[in-house]
C-alpha cells in the first residue's frame, strides 16, 4: 500500500509539473501570438506610411526633374552665350592684332615720309648751292672774258710798243700787267674748274637722291595698296561676320517659336519631343520609386524575418529574459503610444463634428501650404531672374566697351586713310614737280604749248655794262636782240596769288622770253620805261589758250637767233630772270579730284553700315532677355497645370 501511494503521489507531481509546464508554454505562446499581430499592425502602418512618403517623394522628384530640366536648359543657353561671346572676343582680338599690324605699317610709312621730307630738303639746298655755283661760273667767265679782252688789248699795246719802239719803262709795266693779269687768269681757271667739279658733285649727289626718292615713292604705292587690300578685307570680313551672327540669331529665334511655320513637321517633331522627354522623365520617376519600395520591401522581410525568429525562440523558451523583458517594455510603449493617438482622434472627430467650418480651414490651410510652395518657387525663380539681368547688365557693359573700341579704332582707321590719301596727294604732287625738275637739269624737251612761269630777281652792285659784256660774251654761241614790251593799261582785272607769274610760249628747248615782276608799281632802283612805238602784245602760238587780262607793268621779250643751254641764265639791267616750271596738268587736277570723290563715297558707304549695324545691336540684347525669362516661366506654368489636373 505505502508504494502505491508513493507511486501516486510521484504521477500526481509529474502531472501538476507537465500542467504547469503547459502553461507557461500557453502563455509564452499567447505572448508571442499576441507580439506577432502587434508587429503585423506595425508593418501595415509602416507600409501605408511607406506609400503616402513614396508618392510624396515621386511628385517632389518630379518637380525637381523639371526644374533640374529648366536649369540644365538654361545652363546649356549660358555656355552657348560664353561661347558665342569668347568667339566674339577672340575675333575682336584679331581685328586689334591686324590693327597693329596695320599701325606698324604706318608708323613705316611716315618713317618714309619723314626720310622722303629730308631729302627733299637735301635736294632743295643742293639746288640752290646749284644756282649759286652757275652764278658763280657764269660770273667767273665774264671776269675771264674781261681778261681776255684786256689781254688783246696789252697785247695789241705790246705789238704797237714793240713797232714804235717806245720807251723801255712802259714796255716793263706792261710786262708786269701782262704777267699779273696772266696769273689772274691762272686763278680764274683754276677757280672755274673748282667750280666745274662741285657741280658736277652735287649733280650726282642729286640724280642718288632723285633714285633714292622714286625708290620709297615705289615703296610707298606698294604699302598704299597693301594697306588698302587690307583695310577692305577687314570690312568685308567684319560685314560678313555680322551678316552671319544676325543670320544666327535669326535662326535661333525662329527654331524657339514654331508655331509661325505652321502645321509643319517642325511643330510636330517639336510636340512629339517634348511628350517624349515628359514621358522619359515619369518613368524614370517610377523607376526610381519602384527601386525605393523594393529596397523598402527587403528591409522589412529581413525585419520580420528577424521577429519571426525571435518569436520561435520565445515560443521555444530559448529567450533571455532580459530581451523579454526589453520587448515587454517596447510592447507598453506602443501601446500607450495607440492609446495617446486613439485618444487625439477622437478628440479631433468631436472637434470636426462640433465645428465644420475649421475642416474647411484646414482645406485652406493645405492650399495654404501649396500657395507657399510656389511663392517660394516664385522667389527663387526672382532671385535667378535678378542673377541673370545682372548677368545681362555686365555683358551689355562688356558689349558697349567693346563697341565703343570698336568705334575708336574705326575712327583711328578713318584718320589712317585720310592720312594715306594725304600723302597720295602729296606723292602726285612729288611725281609732278620731280618731272619738272629732270624737265629742268636734263634738258627735256617740252611741247610748245606748255606755260613757263618766271621769276624776276635784283642782283645788287649789278650795272648794265656787265651785263653788255655777259650779252657780249653770249653772242658768240647765239646773237639775241632784247625788246621792252609794255602791257596795256587799260585792262583792270585783278589776278590772284596763283597769276602773279606771267607765262611765255617756249620752245623745245629755252623759254622765248623773260619775265619781269608781275606787281603793278615797278621795283626801287629800276626803271621801267615803255617805247609806245613798240608792239603791246605778246605773241602767242595757234595752240595756246587766250591769255588772261594782265595788271600794268613791263615785259621783256628775247627773240633768240640760236638755242641757248638750259642752265644759261638771262641778265637785263639790275635784274635777272630764269623759269621754275612748276605747273601742273590738267589729267594731274582730274585724278586728285576723283581721288577725292571716291575718298568721299567710301566714308559715306561706312557709315551707313556702321548705322545699321548699331541699330542691330540695339535689338539684340531684348532678345537675349526674351530667351531666358521664357526658361524660367514655363516650369512655374507646367506646376500650375499639373496642379489643375490632379484637383
Amino acid at each position: 500500500m505505502a508504494s502505491s501511494c508513493s507511486s501516486s503521489s510521484s504521477s500526481l507531481c509529474d502531472v501538476e509539473s507537465l500542467r504547469a509546464r503547459l502553461e507557461e508554454k500557453d502563455q509564452i505562446l499567447r505572448t508571442s501570438a499576441q507580439y506577432g499581430k502587434d508587429l503585423l499592425d506595425q508593418n501595415r502602418e509602416l507600409a501605408q506610411s511607406i506609400d503616402d512618403t513614396t508618392r510624396k517623394f515621386t511628385r517632389q522628384l518630379e518637380i525637381l526633374k523639371e526644374e533640374n530640366y529648366s536649369v540644365t536648359q538654361r545652363l546649356e543657353h549660358k555656355e552657348r552665350m560664353e561661347m558665342e561671346y569668347q568667339d566674339e572676343i577672340e575675333t575682336l582680338k584679331k581685328h586689334l592684332g591686324s590693327q597693329r599690324d596695320e599701325m606698324k605699317v604706318l608708323n613705316e610709312l611716315r618713317d618714309q615720309s619723314q626720310l622722303i621730307s629730308e631729302l627733299r630738303y637735301r635736294i632743295r639746298e643742293l639746288e640752290s648751292l646749284l644756282d649759286k655755283s652757275n652764278l658763280d661760273n657764269k660770273h667767273l667767265t665774264s671776269v675771264v672774258d674781261s681778261h681776255k679782252t684786256q689781254l688783246e688789248e696789252v697785247n695789241s699795246r705790246l705789238s704797237a710798243v714793240q713797232e714804235g719802239k717806245t720807251d723801255t719803262e712802259e714796255v716793263a709795266e706792261l710786262l708786269k700787267e701782262l704777267q699779273s693779269i696772266k696769273s689772274e687768269r691762272d686763278e680764274s681757271n683754276s677757280n672755274c674748274i673748282s667750280q666745274q667739279s662741285q657741280i658736277d658733285h652735287l649733280t650726282h649727289q642729286l640724280e642718288s637722291y632723285i633714285q633714292q626718292i622714286s625708290s620709297l615713292e615705289e615703296e610707298l604705292t606698294y604699302a598704299n595698296s597693301q594697306l588698302s587690300n587690307m583695310s577692305n578685307s577687314f570690312m568685308a570680313t567684319t560685314q560678313e561676320n555680322q551678316e552671319l551672327r544676325c543670320e544666327i540669331d535669326m535662326l535661333r529665334m525662329n527654331d524657339r517659336d514654331h508655331k509661325q511655320k505652321g502645321n509643319s513637321m517642325f511643330t510636330e517633331l517639336d510636340d512629339k519631343r517634348q511628350e517624349a522627354e515628359k514621358k522619359l522623365l515619369l518613368l524614370n520617376v517610377k523607376y526610381e520609386s519602384l527601386v525605393n519600395q523594393y529596397d523598402l520591401g527587403k528591409k522589412q522581410i529581413s525585419k520580420l524575418k528577424l521577429q519571426m525568429s525571435n518569436i520561435i525562440r520565445m515560443a521555444s523558451g530559448q529567450v533571455d529574459s532580459n530581451h523579454v523583458t526589453e520587448l515587454e517594455n517596447q510592447l507598453t510603449e506602443a501601446r500607450n503610444e495607440i492609446r495617446y493617438l486613439t485618444l487625439k482622434l477622437s478628440t479631433d472627430e468631436v472637434k470636426s463634428v462640433a465645428q465644420p467650418l475649421k475642416s474647411s480651414s484646414a482645406v485652406q490651410e493645405t492650399d495654404y501650404k501649396t500657395v507657399q510652395f510656389v511663392e517660394s518657387l516664385l522667389l527663387t525663380k526672382d532671385a535667378e531672374l535678378k542673377a541673370m539681368k545682372k548677368e545681362l547688365d555686365e555683358r551689355r557693359l562688356a558689349s558697349t566697351y567693346n563697341t565703343q573700341q570698336l568705334n575708336d579704332v574705326q575712327h583711328k582707321l578713318r584718320n589712317i586713310e585720310s592720312k594715306a590719301n594725304q600723302l597720295h596727294a602729296q606723292n602726285i604732287q612729288l611725281s609732278v614737280k620731280l618731272e619738272d625738275f629732270k624737265a629742268k637739269y636734263e634738258g627735256d624737251s617740252r611741247s610748245d604749248t606748255r606755260l613757263e612761269r618766271g621769276r624776276v630777281e635784283d642782283i645788287p652792285n649789278f650795272d648794265s655794262s656787265t651785263a653788255n659784256a655777259l650779252l657780249g660774251a653770249d653772242s658768240q654761241q647765239g646773237s639775241a636782240s632784247w625788246q621792252a614790251v609794255p602791257q596795256p593799261v587799260g585792262e583792270t582785272e585783278e589776278r590772284d596769288e596763283h597769276s602773279s607769274d606771267v607765262s611765255l610760249p617756249t620752245s623745245s628747248d629755252q623759254p622765248d622770253g623773260v619775265l619781269s615782276n608781275s606787281e603793278t608799281t615797278p621795283r626801287a632802283g629800276v626803271e621801267h620805261k615803255a617805247d609806245p612805238t613798240q608792239s603791246t602784245h605778246l605773241p602767242q602760238t595757234e595752240n595756246k589758250s587766250p591769255t588772261r587780262p594782265r595788271s600794268p607793268g613791263l615785259y621783256f621779250k628775247k627773240e633768240l637767233k640760236s638755242p641757248m643751254s638750259s642752265t644759261d641764265s638771262l641778265w637785263a639791267d639790275g635784274q635777272v630772270c630764269y623759269c621754275t616750271g612748276d605747273c601742273l596738268s590738267l589729267s594731274t587736277i582730274l585724278s586728285c579730284f576723283s581721288l577725292l570723290v571716291c575718298f568721299c563715297l567710301m566714308l559715306l558707304f561706312v557709315y551707313v553700315k556702321h548705322l545699321f549695324l548699331f541699330i542691330l545691336s540695339l535689338f539684340r540684347p531684348i532678345f537675349y532677355v526674351l530667351g531666358p525669362v521664357f526658361y524660367v516661366v514655363r516650369p512655374i506654368f507646367y506646376v500650375l497645370l499639373r496642379k489643375k489636373q490632379n484637383c
